[in-house]
């Protein structure tokens, strides 16, 4: 959706006015629409609390801004995971790391920059073939065919031991992996120019739809789903929930609807400009359709259908039913 015609998220937000405290790190930005769509005064300091957002972000996580944002915009990088969520939606928890998904065969100039540019050290690394950890804890990802991921790299800070997650995708669109995820409500990602919220309306509402063919999700994707649950976040099978009797296949927020990038159903803001049209989603052809379980009628009888995602020019990534059985446990 562009950002002039989204309509407010359900909900109760804070009735403040647009006096530069009103948007405040605790609304959601879906919500915060609302308020920036009151005057032109308004628009442009909610374009500025965007942008605050993200080098609030990343200043946390002790990272140069400026020279960040570059790397990011050179090498096609996306910021996502925990980090993206609390950007769009607000301060709702504190995030166990920061996540950085790179293009496939850009991993080598990222690392070199970590090395160079900042405080950073590698403490270990996963990939389909090996796990390796120093000191720290794994990430929360998988590196298999359906994870769209073929390597995660993980980095401490030397001073606060914070921790960044360096990922390479499959493809060689580092938005793919994140149309992949367990959840939709974690389906957001920012360039060095955007905020993108792939379901924004129902993620607002803390709500997302589950991304599985599963009967039974893997330990660490139940770890997961445990995690966001604590943070107030839920998940259904159907979007039945949301949008009773709609036709599958055409709505937005329906597991059987392939979406675009460039779809009305999509918030993008531009944080750097005032148009949005200007926002860099790096692919903005790109199109996924999410794994179900079952189909939006009769959520409680086990019907997996595949989810996949596919670049602009074309290269994919399945997640095939059967590949993994329905039961898997690890």
């Amino acid at each position: 959706l562009k950002m002039q015609a989204l309509p407010a998220a359900g909900g109760e937000h804070n009735n403040t006015h647009c006096n530069g405290t009103g948007l405040t790190i605790w609304m959601s930005l879906v919500a915060g629409i609302k308020l920036a769509l009151t005057s032109k005064e308004c628009y442009a300091l909610y374009k500025d609390h965007c942008a605050s957002r993200v080098r609030r972000q990343l200043s946390i996580f002790g990272m140069p801004v400026a020279e960040t944002l570059s790397m990011m915009r050179s090498h096609k990088l996306a910021l996502s995971g925990s980090i993206a969520l609390l950007i769009v939606e607000g301060d709702l928890f504190v995030p166990g790391d920061f996540d950085l998904f790179v293009p496939k065969g850009s991993m080598e100039e990222v690392h070199n920059y970590f090395v160079d540019n900042t405080r950073y050290t590698q403490t270990g690394q996963e990939t389909s073939r090996l796990i390796q950890s120093v000191e720290e804890p794994s990430s929360n990802y998988d590196t298999f065919g359906e994870s769209g991921i073929v390597e995660v790299r993980i980095y401490a800070h030397q001073d606060s031991r914070k921790i960044i997650n360096i990922i390479e995708t499959t493809l060689d669109v580092s938005t793919t992996a994140v149309m992949l995820f367990h959840t939709t409500f974690v389906m957001n990602f920012v360039t060095w120019n955007a905020i993108v919220s792939t379901y924004p309306l129902t993620t607002s509402n803390g709500e997302g739809l589950l991304n599985s063919y599963l009967q039974d999700e893997k330990p660490r994707v139940k770890r997961c789903l445990d995690k966001y649950k604590d943070r107030g976040f839920t998940t259904v099978h159907s979007c039945e929930y949301w949008k009773s009797g709609h036709r599958c296949g055409t709505h937005g927020y329906c597991g059987q609807t392939t979406r675009k990038l460039s779809d009305t159903a999509t918030m993008r803001i531009c944080f750097t400009e005032w148009s949005n049209d200007n926002a860099d989603v790096i692919d903005p052809v790109m199109e996924w359709k999410l794994a179900c379980s079952s189909n939006c009628k009769d959520s409680d009888s086990y019907q997996p259908s595949a989810g996949w995602v596919c670049t602009g020019l074309g290269s994919r990534v399945d997640k095939v039913v059967g590949s993994v059985a329905p039961s898997a446990g690890g």
